[in-house]
């Protein structure tokens, strides 16, 4: 099921959750569904983030995700 630890990224490891479906439009993009939780990797700007999901990188838009666990100052 969802909440088995395999499928939940560690609580100390920056990470977000997608409040809608993202369909890639971008070389480069990562798409996901609505309800995945997404491995933060860094901030391009206000807007973007990278992050891993599935063992996947690309970027995705910041308004597209709720951040659980933020990034590093």
């Amino acid at each position: 099921g969802a909440m088995d630890p395999e499928f939940m990224p560690p609580l100390d490891q920056p990470s977000c959750k997608a409040l809608y479906d993202f369909e890639p439009e971008n070389d480069g993009e990562l798409g996901f569904r609505e309800g995945d939780l997404i491995t933060l990797t860094n901030q391009i700007d206000e807007n973007w983030y990278e992050g891993m999901l599935h063992g996947q990188s690309g970027f995705f838009p910041l308004s597209y995700v709720q951040v659980l666990v933020p990034l590093p100052q």
